[in-house]
């Protein structure tokens, strides 16, 4: 007998459930725990991450962490004034 033949309009008879349950199983999907780290790792792992972890070491190698652009500017605007910082 075929699986479509077996199904009527209003559902699968009971004989016919019992029959799948027994030779499929239940239809449940099971829960997967994953470590913390890999979870973090897996979530770094694409274009988008690797681009930004460029910048932060382009940035720290070219001296970035002493200070911005925006900052460079307003002291030499100060300067430039005669005002010392």
């Amino acid at each position: 007998m075929s699986m479509a033949a077996s199904v009527s309009a209003t559902g699968l008879t009971s004989d016919e459930a019992r029959r799948r349950l027994a030779a499929y199983g239940t239809n449940a999907v099971q829960d997967v725990v994953q470590h913390p780290i890999t979870l973090t790792l897996r979530r770094l792992w694409a274009p988008v991450p690797w681009m930004l972890e460029a910048a932060v070491l382009l940035q720290l190698a070219l001296g970035g962490g002493k200070c911005g652009a925006l900052e460079t500017s307003r002291l030499h605007a100060f300067r430039s004034r005669g005002k010392d910082v």
